[in-house]
C-alpha cells in the first residue's frame, strides 16, 4: 500500500480473510464467558487472543488460508492489531471500522431494537485513505459518522448493558463456573491452555451456543447428577426466567477538574512527543 491512501488489490483477499476471521474465536455467547475466562486467569482475556491462535493453528484454518495464498501470520497480525501497515489493523480495530459497522446492523436486527440502524451505504461511500495512510472521512459523510457514534452508543446503553443482559451473563458465567467444577468431562475448558489445545485438535470449533445448549438440556434431564440448584439455574438461563434485579445502584465518581496549568503541562507533553516522532 502507498502512503498515499492506496490499497493494493494484492492485499484485498487478506483483508478479506481477516475480516471474516477476526471473531472466530469468540466463546459461546459472545464475551460473556470472557469474564469468566478472565477472573480465573486473573489477567485480561479477549476473544481477540482465541482467534489469532485459530488463525496460526486451527488445521482446517490454516490450510484453508495456504490455498488460497494467503498468510496466515499476516492475518493473525492484522486481527492482533500488529501488522505493519496501521491502516490495516485501523479497518479491524478501530472507532471506525468494519467490527462495528457489521455488529451495530446485525444486532440491531437480531434484538428487535432500531438503536443500532446507521447508514451503512453512506459510510461505505464516504470512508476513505488519508496521505498518512489512515482511516478519514470525507465531509459529506460527517452526519453518517456522528449517527453511527450515537447508535453506538444507544446500542450499548439500551442492549449490551441492559441490566436484564447483564444479569442474563453473569447467570451464565455462574452456571458455566459451577458445571466446570462438576464434570470431569469438561477438563479441557478450565483454562486458557485447555481452549488452545480444543483450536490445535481441530475441535474449538464445535464450541458455540447450540454446544452449551446442548450441555445444559442434558443435565436437565440428568438433573441429580447435578444437583437442584445447578438445574434450576440452568433451567432458568434456558427458558429466560432469569431472576428479577432488587436492587439498582449507581455510583457517580467525583473528579476534580483539571487545572488550566495541568492542561497546558499535558498539551506540551502531547506536543513534545509528537516532535520526537517527526
Amino acid at each position: 500500500m502507498s502512503r498515499e491512501g492506496y490499497i493494493s488489490r494484492d492485499d484485498l483477499p487478506l483483508l478479506e480473510a481477516s475480516a471474516l476471521l477476526h471473531d472466530v474465536g469468540h466463546l459461546p455467547y459472545s464475551h460473556a464467558l470472557e469474564t469468566f475466562y478472565t477472573r480465573i486467569t486473573n489477567q485480561r482475556f479477549e476473544h481477540e487472543d482465541l482467534s489469532r491462535e485459530v488463525v496460526l493453528n486451527d488445521p482446517g484454518v490454516s490450510e484453508t488460508l495456504s490455498e488460497f495464498g494467503i498468510d496466515k501470520h499476516e492475518v493473525a497480525s492484522i486481527i492482533y492489531g500488529t501488522h505493519r501497515e496501521p491502516l490495516y489493523n485501523q479497518l479491524m480495530s478501530s472507532d471506525l471500522d468494519v467490527d462495528r459497522m457489521d455488529y451495530l446492523v446485525r444486532d440491531s436486527l437480531h434484538t428487535g431494537v432500531t438503536y443500532g440502524s446507521i447508514d451503512l451505504d453512506r459510510l461505505l461511500e464516504t470512508t476513505t485513505v488519508d496521505r498518512d495512510g489512515n482511516i478519514a472521512v470525507k465531509d459529506k459523510g460527517l452526519i453518517a459518522v456522528e449517527n453511527f457514534y450515537i447508535a453506538r452508543l444507544h446500542m450499548y446503553r439500551g442492549v449490551y448493558y441492559h441490566k436484564t443482559s447483564l444479569g442474563y451473563e453473569l447467570l451464565l458465567t455462574h452456571i458455566w463456573g459451577e458445571l466446570i467444577d462438576i464434570y470431569g468431562d469438561l477438563e479441557p475448558f478450565k483454562t486458557i491452555e485447555g481452549l488452545r489445545t480444543l483450536i490445535r485438535r481441530n475441535a474449538f470449533r464445535y464450541f458455540d451456543d447450540y454446544w452449551v445448549n446442548g450441555l445444559f438440556y442434558r443435565i436437565i434431564e440428568e438433573r441429580g447428577q447435578a444437583g437442584d440448584n445447578i438445574g434450576d439455574m440452568i433451567w432458568r438461563f434456558l427458558y429466560r426466567k432469569g431472576y428479577k434485579v432488587c436492587l439498582d445502584h449507581v455510583e457517580l465518581i467525583y473528579r476534580e477538574v483539571p487545572s488550566n496549568a495541568e492542561i497546558e503541562e499535558d498539551m506540551w507533553a502531547v506536543y513534545e512527543g509528537i516532535y520526537k516522532e517527526s
